[in-house]
């Protein structure tokens, strides 16, 4: 068959690819840098083409969702196309008027122009976005096939080990000011890592420590030789205490690199990344199931390595942060009301991706000349001014269906007795790392860098595993192969 051998070399070769971009895009601010960007976003693009080169795609029966995310990047590439001014009047009259006024005051013929603000700009983050495409398929192609559930889990461990590296440098940040951000003076006392903005590196590292619950929930259980819902004997109350606390090395490494992580968010001094972090792991409590005679031990192991890491930090820094809340949360609510008028002025078409820094300070008008906001602080809000008030409400409809068909397949998953898999365990844990990505996005901009954005790749594709655990013929051999590993046990 013609590309057989370059098909297997290209499997193998896509294996390595995804692990180094994991390792990679952390560095160098979060690859903020556009040298660093087009870089990342060259390699992804060229790992598109090539797939397509080796693997044709096959003809299938297109789906309502996958033509609403077309029609949604078309969207966005056509804000940056030039259009007749004729055009604009219809489309964006507050757009037209203005750049009417431009030919009348400066006495030029512009005759064209995008909906975009900046429409160069635009293009750029649309690459962004669009790269994240290419990364997806990438990490789902490695998930599957005969050694798909190993590099799963190798693939987790990376996320773990990247979170792990990120939190003792932002901890000996937050101990020793003086350390900088890599070869930024920044002294501020706060966990940041390589990222420059506290905010970006706590939603970096909720992304990173649900992993480190999933993978240690599912080596717990392997190690109990134990399915999911299969009901336990009651024992003595200090044999079962025991014998629950007998838990496999792996688990309890696991836990701590999650307790150091979570540390590190909490030291980030970010309140919407510590407020993030409780709700992932209140949906962790919720999602995740552990078994009933590990449960006291799962979580007690968990709370008592983080009060033991508490006794050798300060946290009364945390306590003096929160005090401000109510002067921030009202800044927010002010900067939320003063962005509203650029919302209704651009409803239909919105101003374009990345243009809210320059449209910012035509309209807040109240905030001190020496403050400049780049971003709303709210993605939701953000989305609806750059894109229109139409594609906005399509991305949030597509953002929650993809969350509610994930919930169903977990919930699901929960109901049938076959084994609780690797892939299950990270599958859950990267959906509840997902939930508090979002949250977050209420009340910052963690969405806009590069690492997020391919984090957020990689955990889509650990979450579309569940989809498949919901076949019938899935589920009929996770039980074979369940049986099997208890009876070799």
């Amino acid at each position: 068959m013609a590309f057989k051998g370059e098909r297997e070399l290209f499997q193998r070769i896509s294996f390595y690819y995804l692990l180094i971009f994991l390792v990679f895009i952390p560095l160098f601010f979060g690859s903020t840098h556009p040298l660093v960007q087009g870089l990342v976003v060259g390699l992804l693009l060229l790992y598109a083409a090539v797939r397509v080169w080796l693997e044709p795609p096959q003809k299938q029966r297109i789906q309502m969702k996958t033509i609403l995310w077309f029609v949604l990047f078309f969207f966005v590439l056509l804000q940056s196309l030039p259009l007749p001014l004729s055009w604009l009047q219809y489309l964006t009259p507050i757009r037209f008027y203005w750049l009417e006024a431009v030919n009348s005051l400066t006495h030029t013929e512009i005759r064209s122009a995008a909906t975009s603000y900046l429409g160069t700009v635009s293009l750029f983050h649309l690459a962004l976005y669009v790269s994240a495409i290419p990364l997806f398929m990438l990490a789902q192609r490695v998930f599957t096939g005969e050694k798909g559930r190993s590099r799963h889990r190798i693939v987790c461990v990376v996320l773990i080990s990247v979170g792990v590296l990120e939190a003792i440098y932002g901890i000996f940040q937050f101990i020793n000011p003086r350390l900088g951000v890599l070869w930024l003076p920044i002294t501020s006392r706060a966990a940041h890592g390589t990222i420059i903005y506290t905010n970006h590196y706590g939603a970096l590292l909720n992304l990173c420590w649900p992993q480190a619950w999933g993978l240690a929930l599912y080596f717990l259980v392997r190690a109990k030789h134990k399915a999911v819902n299969i009901p336990q004997t009651r024992k003595p109350f200090g044999a079962g205490l025991l014998h629950a606390f007998d838990m496999p090395k792996e688990t309890y490494a696991l836990l701590f690199a999650a307790v150091l992580v979570m540390a590190a968010v909490i030291f980030s001094l970010s309140r919407g990344a510590i407020l993030s972090l409780i709700a992932i792991w209140i949906a962790l409590l919720v999602i995740l199931p552990v078994p009933r005679g590990n449960r006291t031990a799962f979580f007690g192991v968990f709370l008592g390595m983080f009060f033991l890491l508490a006794l050798f930090l300060d946290f009364s820094v945390i306590w003096a942060r929160f005090g401000t809340i109510e002067e921030s949360g009202l800044t927010r609510l002010q900067l939320y009301a003063a962005s509203m008028p650029l919302l209704l002025d651009h409803w239909s078409t919105g101003i374009g991706l990345g243009t809210y820094t320059m449209l910012s300070p035509l309209y807040l008008k109240n905030f001190p000349g020496t403050i400049h906001f780049d971003h709303v602080h709210n993605e939701f809000l953000e989305i609806f001014i750059e894109l229109g008030i139409p594609l906005g409400c399509v991305f949030i409809c597509l953002v929650l269906l993809y969350l509610k068909r994930s919930y169903s397949c977990i919930v699901r998953i929960r109901r049938n007795s076959f084994c609780y898999q690797s892939r299950i365990a990270i599958g859950c844990a990267a959906w509840c790392s997902l939930v508090g990505f979002i949250l977050h996005g209420t009340v910052d901009f963690g969405w806009r860098l590069p690492v997020n954005i391919f984090y957020v790749a990689v955990l889509l594709a650990q979450t579309s595993m569940l989809f498949k655990y919901c076949m019938p013929e899935f589920e009929m051999d996770s039980v074979q192969s369940a049986k099997k590993d208890i009876n070799k046990q």
